[in-house]
């Protein structure tokens, strides 16, 4: 990685196993993020989990929803369209290579 931002950024992030959080995984998928600014400001999330899980899986309608919201941030729409189909069309795609040439094709 080259984003000098992204790797200052990295540089100051410390990565914490709570071990309660461990072991419910997988069965519950459980995170906190704390935030400390240089002002001695403190910023909790308490504890997060994960929305969906193995016995509350999402809908279709609901992963298409995600996808949209988080493609239309980094692709036009008409990539993020023709990603959807294939992604959603992928067991009869004759092969993966389609799909690989589909997400790191150029603009």
């Amino acid at each position: 990685m080259t984003d000098l931002v992204v790797l200052q950024l990295s540089a100051r992030i410390e990565l914490f196993e709570d071990h309660q959080f461990s072991s419910r995984f997988p069965a519950q998928r459980i995170a906190r993020v704390i935030i400390e600014t240089k002002d001695d400001e403190r910023y909790d999330s308490g504890k997060v989990e994960a929305r969906w899980d193995s016995d509350d899986p999402p809908s279709d309608q609901e992963l298409m929803d995600k996808f949209r919201r988080l493609a239309q941030e980094v692709l036009p729409d008409d990539r993020a369209v023709e990603l959807e189909k294939m992604i959603w069309q992928c067991p009869d795609l004759p092969n993966a290579a389609s799909l690989l040439d589909a997400i790191i094709k150029q603009n």
